[in-house]
Parts: structure tokens; sequence; C-alpha cells
């Protein structure tokens, strides 16, 4: 994997494998790596890429019309393609690298334009009189997929993968509504079929997407009681990596046993998790983790709001929200909480932040994480639309069906 450490202030990339170590030593000037992979980090070092202008995203999304904005972020896409290009050839860069350095570059501007659509209909609502926001996504805009080979293993190095699959597997691309359409037949074939009407073959981040909505269908069908066998059976026609065909295998096996409550590890970032939860440990907490440009997070927060009010200062469940201070500036997280009644809130350094995303394996946000009143892990991928039916199939004893009465 392809990462990055950010220590005051200064971001260290590194580059790891498997099985090895990885030295870094840092100063105010210069950064020293060791280890069998110490060419690699120094050449991916080296080499500073362009990086989308993520201040600016929600002035362009209520300014700029989808067709303009594309256009104008593909020729900022491909300036960076021949700027990376350009630097690697000065210095020599070894073909393996330069893919991992070209893959990171297209990874970055795909989720930025994936971004540019995401929530758009959360920002409608906040600002229905602004006629960008009123035309619809044009069909075509997606295309920008075909400037990425979406069978390349190397994409899978970048950091910025998870967040380029999250993007993928809700958009219009993946159509997922279709697995839950008609339960008597098989939805992954009729996913890949709808796939291939507008693709040329499917790929390896589509199959990766494929293996992923497990999660989803296992937590659908819990209320629909189809066999969690029956997915993975059906799953099983339509993927053959043989990788992600153990991951299925894991999947399974996890929901088979359901999700029994666990306790922290004794970490860094469980303690930075334990400091949030211990002063009001006792009671069930739903822990909602959000930023400032996440339209779904915000939606969400508002969206429980009356539920928030109708059970303040209850003794049995409480909300905590976190979120961190780059993603979310001072002022703003000020307003907002105070506005959404929003109690339990906590606004960490941006490496606590990614510490708790670790300790979770997130990276996609609105994330929900459910804590037992002991401060077990009953789950860490709660959903919490769902939190009245969760509650009541967790804890049935202290939530019964007349309590929400």
């Amino acid at each position: 994997m392809s990462s990055s450490i950010l220590f005051n202030d200064q971001r260290v990339k590194f580059y790891a494998e498997p099985g090895t170590t990885i030295g870094i030593i840092l100063d105010d000037k210069t950064t020293e790596y060791l280890g069998v992979n110490k060419a690699i980090n120094q050449q991916l070092a080296a080499i500073e890429l362009p990086r989308p202008d993520y201040e600016n995203l929600n002035k362009y999304r209520e300014t700029q019309k989808p067709d303009d904005f594309k256009q104008v972020q593909l020729q900022k896409w491909e300036s960076a393609r021949k700027k990376a290009d350009s630097a690697m050839k000065v210095k020599q860069t070894p073909e393996r690298v330069r893919k991992m350095i070209a893959n990171q570059v297209d990874l970055t501007y795909a989720i930025y334009l994936f971004d540019y659509k995401m929530s758009r209909s959360y920002y409608q609502k906040q600002a229905p009189d602004n006629e960008i926001l009123k035309l619809p996504i044009p069909e075509n805009y997606f295309d920008f997929l075909s400037k990425i080979d979406l069978d390349d293993q190397l994409l899978l190095v970048s950091n910025d993968f998870s967040t380029f699959v999250n993007r993928f597997e809700f958009s219009p691309v993946f159509e997922r509504k279709i697995l839950f359409e008609n339960q008597k037949t098989n939805g992954f074939l009729k996913l890949d079929s709808a796939y291939l009407s507008k693709n040329k073959k499917t790929n390896l981040v589509y199959d990766i997407a494929k293996v992923r909505s497990l999660t989803s269908d296992f937590k659908f069908y819990e209320y629909k009681k189809r066999s969690f066998a029956q997915e993975t059976t059906d799953l099983l026609k339509t993927v053959q990596e043989p990788f992600l065909l153990l991951e299925m295998d894991r999947m399974y096996d996890k929901y088979k046993l359901g999700n029994v409550a666990y306790d922290l590890p004794n970490t860094t970032a469980a303690a930075v998790f334990k400091k949030i939860i211990n002063p009001i440990k006792g009671k069930v907490l739903i822990v909602d983790f959000w930023a400032e440009w996440c339209g779904p997070c915000r939606a969400g927060i508002e969206s429980s709001l009356e539920l928030r009010k109708k059970y303040k200062d209850n003794p049995d469940f409480d909300f905590v929200f976190v979120t961190d201070s780059e993603s979310t500036g001072a002022e703003f997280y000020n307003d907002y909480t105070k506005k959404n009644l929003m109690s339990n809130t906590h606004r960490i350094t941006a490496d606590e932040y990614l510490a708790l995303r670790e300790l979770f394996k997130f990276n996609g946000i609105p994330r929900y994480v459910l804590v037992t009143a002991e401060g077990k892990i009953q789950d860490d991928n709660f959903a919490s639309h769902n939190m009245k039916s969760e509650f009541q199939k967790y804890f049935p004893g202290k939530f019964p069906v007349d309590y929400w009465k």
C-alpha cells in the first residue's frame, strides 16, 4: 500500500509491502527512508502530484454546470498526468513505480468528479432556487472512468482506492438497487447484465464493488429472511478472482455468526475512542463519524434531530458525533452543532480521526458505530437508519417494541 503520515503539519508519504519493515527518519528539512523498499519510497516521495481544489468544491457544485465542471477537471487531470510523466522521465522512475504514480493521479481526479455529483440532492434542498443544482447529471458524465484501467491490481496500492471504490459503488455506474428488486432471482446476474449494457466487459473494480455489497445484502436479508448462502452462491456465478472468492467466504462466515460485541484492543487508536465514549459510558451509544463537506452526513444528522429532541437526556442511549479539524472548520462546527443539538460532539485532530478510521476500517462517511453500555463494540458498521429495529435485535430486553411508543 501507498499512504502517508501527517506529522506536525508535514505529510510524509510511504510505501509498504507485507512482511517488510519501513524506517523513516525525519528532521525539519529532509526525510530519509530505510529498509528493502527504500528506493521505491524515495522515488514516490520525489514526485509531488497536483491535487484538486476541494476548498472550492461546494462553490463549483453550485456555480458550474455538470458538463462544464467535468470538462475543466478533465483538462486538469490531463495536465496532472503530463506533469507527473515529465517528472518521472527526469528521475528515470521504474515502470512499476510509474504505474503507481499514474494511478494516483487518476484516482484523485476520478474521486473529485464523483464528489461533485455526490450529495447534489442534499445541496439542492439547501438552495432550492439554485438553477445549476436543478440540472440533471448527463448520462455520459461518468465516462471519465474509461481513462482508468479498472482491471489493474496496482490501483489497490493507493490509500485512495477505498474512497474511489466507495464512490463507484454508490454511483449510477453500479446499479446496486437491482440486487434488492427481486429476491427470488440472482440479482448479481441482473447487475452484470445492466453493467454490460453500457460497458464492454466487467472488471476488477466492479467485482470488488459486488463483493463489498454483500455486507448490506446480508443485513437486508436478515429482515427479508432470504438465505445468506443463496447470496454467496449467486455471487459465485459472477466473480472469478480467487482473492475475492476468499473474501466472500470470510464475510459469509462473519454474518453467519452475527455481530458479536467485542472489546476494543489495547492500542493508541482505541485509547482515542475510549476518551470520547468514557464520559457517557453506561448508555448504549451511536457514534456518528461525519464532516462538513459530506452531504449524506449532514442529511442524516438533520433527519434525526427530532429523535434527539424526543429522547434528550434519555438514560438508556445517546448519540455521539465525531469529526476532525481538517474536514470541518471551527466556525461551521460551532454553529452547526449548536443548531442541531449535537450535545456529545467532538472535533478531533486529523491524525486522531485517521486512527479511528483504521480502528474501525472505514473510509467513506457517514459511518456509525454502535457501542454497548459496557463500552464494547456491538456493530462497527451500524445501520442507523434502522435504529429501532436494530436496537430490538441487539438489546431486546432493554428496548422492546413498545419502548418507542
